[in-house]
């Protein structure tokens, strides 16, 4: 890590005598400043540290010795450690937009990205004109956070500055996919060719722009071009997998199945597994669909797809409801904005009788999300089983006015029979 070189005399502008430190005291915790600082040039960066926490006990006030002894703990990859530090450099200092730029670091390498764009935005408020390396750390945690239109303007202009980074261009058109501006993505495209730049990554965004323009051949053409025998075998699954997905988006089953397999034999990560474990459901084949599920829980605990479809596939049809509650409460843990799994777990509970608990659920699905079609059917079961049938009957009609497939659903259809309400 490149450390900021700072005139260590601007540390110690205020009064020695404002929070109780001598002028003695102050020159010490300075000197020991300069060597540490000395010390991290020379990489005996335990030897700073060391410097740096005597000085402080000379002048506990001088946010900027917080500051550089954070800084080694985040060269040294102790982020937590280093995350203390730059909270008391903020306490001392809130001002200083530099401290929040450094702790963000800190919060992107341990993957707590909310906590880092929030640092980020706040550094950006505290400069006049952010830096490269500034713009490049909103431009990740925007990505990582899913704010796409957000990120587009910085990396605009980090390729005005730059406009020959292909990395910028990656980024761009991850973003342009995302959004579906597929001619602005194969513009991009193009200029990424015309660099020269062959990385997996590119080829990756080929064959996703393939797919959403229904050029499947192409899609083929570019997911195998990033199956290539010397690359290392968690590129090459990457590649497979990717294959896999092409085909099945066109229905050829057999080359998905091939591919996913070959995939999981060269790299059995989480996501292979549930990949396959959707091949399964998909032509009915469940058992094998649960195992699949299970094995990407058990790599992947935060896996929210693979709890979600063990739900709907294995524990609905068999009615093990109480399975279903577990599951689903922890995608709820994992995201309490889901409004789907507040749904589910609304009509887990009705299957267990648990009436008030399934109510509760429905009306926080409903707050997030009041289109959902199967949450109405949802409401209408547990109006009925509560005996409401004027609320039963109005959420049937909401079920239908928004779309609920009610030809598939043998609930639903009792329902309707009941009601004497004309099938769709």
């Amino acid at each position: 890590m490149k450390f900021q070189h700072i005139t260590l005399f601007f540390f110690f502008l205020c009064s020695p005598g404002l929070f109780g430190q001598t002028e003695k005291e102050v020159e010490k915790a300075e000197k020991l400043n300069e060597k540490a600082q000395k010390k991290v040039e020379k990489g005996k960066k335990i030897k700073a540290i060391d410097l740096f926490s005597k000085s402080l006990t000379y002048n506990e006030e001088n946010s900027y010795t917080y500051f550089l002894r954070g800084q080694v703990y985040l060269s040294l990859n102790e982020y937590e450690v280093a995350i203390e530090d730059f909270d008391r450099a903020i306490s001392k200092n809130p001002s200083e937009g530099g401290f929040y730029w450094k702790r963000g670091a800190c919060y992107i390498a341990l993957e707590a990205f909310e906590f880092a764009l929030a640092d980020f935005e706040s550094g950006e408020k505290r400069v006049q004109k952010l830096s490269l390396s500034e713009q490049e750390s909103l431009v990740e945690a925007y990505l990582y956070t899913s704010r796409i239109g957000q990120a587009l303007p910085y990396l605009n202009e980090l390729i005005a500055q730059k406009p020959d980074e292909v990395h910028y261009y990656l980024q761009r058109t991850t973003c342009y996919l995302t959004l579906g501006q597929l001619r602005e993505a194969h513009t991009d495209l193009r200029k990424l060719e015309e660099l020269g730049d062959t990385s997996h990554e590119r080829y990756k965004l080929e064959t996703l722009f393939h797919m959403q323009t229904k050029n499947v051949a192409m899609a083929v053409e570019s997911a195998r071009k990033n199956i290539r025998s010397n690359d290392p075998v968690t590129v090459q699954a990457e590649g497979y997998q990717l294959l896999s997905n092409v085909y099945y988006s066109i229905q050829y089953r057999d080359s998905a199945m091939v591919n996913i397999n070959r995939a999981i034999a060269l790299d059995a990560q989480a996501a292979y597994h549930y990949d396959r474990g959707c091949y399964y459901a998909d032509v009915e084949e469940f058992k094998a669909a649960l195992e699949d599920f299970n094995t990407t829980i058990s790599k992947d605990s935060t896996h929210i797809g693979a709890y979600n479809n063990r739900t709907f596939y294995s524990w609905f049809p068999a009615k093990e409801f109480e399975n279903a509650v577990d599951d689903l409460s922890k995608i709820i843990a994992l995201d309490s904005l889901n409004a789907y799994a507040y749904s589910n777990r609304s009509y887990a509970y009705f299957g267990l009788k648990e009436f008030d608990l399934a109510f509760n659920d429905a009306m926080a699905s409903f707050e997030l999300e009041p289109k959902n079609p199967y949450l109405y059917k949802n409401m209408a079961l547990i109006y009925f089983a509560m005996g409401n049938e004027v609320e039963a009957q109005s959420m049937i009609q909401n079920a239908l006015d928004w779309g609920f497939p009610a030809q598939t659903d043998p609930e639903f259809l009792f329902l309707l029979d009941y009601f004497k309400i004309p099938s769709p």
